[in-house]
């Protein structure tokens, strides 16, 4: 089935999730989460399904890889396909 979030995460909700290393670093390069990673990093953090549309240099790419950072050695057990239209 296809659902639709109506509304994003609050900031603090998704911080609060972050590793407090790749938290301090995620803040030094960036002043705050974009929309997307508002909507999709929890999405993500739950191991849902999700897809994303957003335009180019949206940080879609930046949401997914903040939560393989997180999990030390996930890369070698799972699959994440990244889709582009380039």
């Amino acid at each position: 089935m296809i659902t639709f979030k109506e509304k994003p995460y609050k900031a603090d909700e998704v911080a609060n999730i972050l590793n407090p290393t790749i938290k301090k670093w995620f803040f030094s390069k960036f002043k705050e989460f974009s929309l997307p990673q508002l909507y999709g990093v929890m999405e993500i953090h739950m191991r849902k399904n999700i897809l994303v549309s957003a335009p180019t240099g949206a940080t879609k790419t930046l949401k997914t890889n903040l939560w393989i950072l997180q999990r030390k050695g996930y890369w070698k057990k799972k699959f994440i396909v990244f889709m582009s239209r380039h």
